[in-house]
């Protein structure tokens, strides 16, 4: 009996040694305050016959942070040429949301990129000796509300600042709009309700740089900073883990076009290369109305996959601002597409989207204009050896005006009680002439009668049988609509070089 009594002493004197030295990880239930539950009981281990239901688990952890789940995409692109009638629609374009949705399908890509919609996650039975699991779906609580952030930097070397505006009409969005995602197997919807977009902002200032690089830069150059933000949230009420799951998926979608404004375009070269170098650049934007400074990062050029270019010039350019029109439809394109060229990154594709002009042999061989179009795609596809993707579009005749004019509608008369119906016709038709006359006149000072004379016959003879004799006339925003999907996705199948006529521009939308 003696024995017996000293054994059991031994035991406890070695579990209160034990839990000296471990702290309160080996500590009976009773100490802990835990019930007895059914099963087979240790003093650190519990082997549970009736688990707690996931479903319990969820509602548990309701508004924890750890139920939230968060990731970031990053693309940047550059623009030339973003003030005339084709480049002013493309960052119109790409500042909208639309064009991401159901005309590319890139936030589908995005969400796959993270997530592959045929990724198996295999599970060790070895880890699971002691619950047994049902064979229906399971939920991770920690993944169940996803937020998936879509940046697009859209960088533009222009000469005057840009005129976007609100470019979302969410006020003339039809109730029954919605999108549809295919998230880890399930179909996750976006309605109306559940598509928001903050308040459009503007910032308008200076670039300061580094001591370093200012001194290398010299002159400081202006900078516009808009900035559009759209929230998407996607769910599913027949999920099939049960009403209590839901699974919710978030879309932030941010849009940031900055327009590096220099009116010299010969310093744009110099430009690219002090602002995205191998290292991301830290700026500091001075903005003039607020008088604060605002950090810009701008990243390395390696990690800027597409450059578009809307670039050209004309005689009545040439002669007024006393740059070369060669260099402008050539050179500067060339020298900005090599340096975009330069630096690359894994699993960055490197995409030149250039706009150039219809063209023959005949053309080509008789005018100056088109030889130099011609020999600028046929040195882009073989003298860039850093570009992975050249996408050319050739279209014709442009149907659209080169200036913006936007309706004012206090500009609008009002008839007096006193005034007879047919006279006021009258005046108006009058008024308006007066008002077409006096903006022709002001078009033609500003961009030449020839161009003038060409947006008019342009549009007399789009969709006439006519326009293949033209070379296939097409309007503008559809050729900026083209350009702006090839920047983002390319099919698959097609070649180093992709060359999209103007027949083809017509048909994409």
């Amino acid at each position: 009996m003696e024995e017996v009594v000293d054994t059991g002493l031994k035991r406890d004197a070695v579990k209160h040694r034990l839990r000296e030295r471990t702290g309160s990880i080996f500590k009976s239930r009773q100490e802990t305050g835990l019930g007895r539950q059914k099963g087979v009981s240790h003093d650190q281990i519990l082997i549970s016959s009736s688990p707690t239901s996931l479903v319990q688990i969820a509602k548990s952890l309701e508004g924890d942070i750890l139920s939230v789940s968060k990731h970031r995409t990053v693309d940047n692109v550059l623009i030339l040429g973003a003030t005339g009638l084709t480049g002013g629609t493309i960052v119109a374009q790409l500042a909208q949301p639309w064009i991401y949705l159901n005309s590319t399908d890139e936030i589908q890509r995005k969400v796959n990129n993270l997530y592959p919609p045929n990724e198996k996650f295999e599970r060790s039975e070895k880890s699971h000796n002691f619950l047994k699991r049902s064979k229906s779906p399971l939920c991770n609580v920690l993944t169940r509300k996803k937020t998936v952030e879509v940046v697009k930097n859209l960088f533009c070397f222009t000469r005057k600042p840009l005129e976007i505006g609100n470019v979302a009409p969410f006020e003339k969005l039809d109730a029954a709009w919605e999108h549809t995602v295919v998230y880890k197997g399930s179909s996750l919807v976006c309605k109306c309700d559940n598509f928001l977009c903050d308040e459009h902002l503007v910032s308008v200032g200076y670039l300061e740089l580094p001591n370093k690089s200012q001194e290398n830069f010299g002159t400081a150059i202006d900078i516009q900073i808009q900035q559009y933000t759209y929230h998407l949230t996607y769910e599913n009420s027949q999920d099939a883990h049960g009403e209590s799951c839901r699974h919710s998926l978030t879309v932030d979608l941010k849009i940031n076009v900055v327009s590096l404004i220099e009116k010299d375009s010969s310093k744009w070269p110099e430009s690219l290369r002090t602002l995205f170098r191998e290292e991301p650049t830290a700026a500091s934007v001075v903005t003039k109305k607020l008088e604060q400074t605002i950090v810009w990062n701008f990243p390395p050029l390696r990690q800027v996959g597409t450059i578009i270019s809307a670039m050209g010039s004309t005689s009545f350019q040439e002669r007024k601002t006393k740059i070369s029109r060669r260099f402008v439809d050539y050179e500067l394109n060339m020298l900005m597409v090599q340096i975009f060229s330069e630096s690359k990154m894994h699993g960055i594709e490197k995409k030149a989207v250039v706009i150039t002009s219809f063209n023959n042999l005949f053309l080509s061989s008789t005018s100056e204009y088109f030889n130099t179009k011609l020999n600028l795609e046929q040195d882009l596809a073989t003298n860039v050896p850093g570009l992975d993707k050249l996408v050319i579009l050739r279209p014709g005749p442009l149907v659209g005006s080169h200036t913006h004019t936007v309706a004012n509608p206090d500009s609008q008369s009002v008839k007096p009680s006193f005034v007879p119906t047919t006279v006021f016709n009258i005046y108006r038709f009058k008024k308006s002439c007066v008002e077409h006359k006096l903006k022709f006149i002001k078009d033609v000072s500003n961009f030449g009668v020839r161009l003038k004379l060409s947006e008019i016959c342009a549009r007399l003879a789009y969709q006439r049988s006519c326009s293949p004799l033209l070379g296939y006339v097409v309007p503008a925003y559809k050729v900026a609509y083209a350009a702006a999907v090839r920047s983002i996705y390319s099919p698959d199948r097609a070649s180093f070089v992709e060359l999209i006529k103007s027949d083809q521009i017509e048909k994409m939308v």
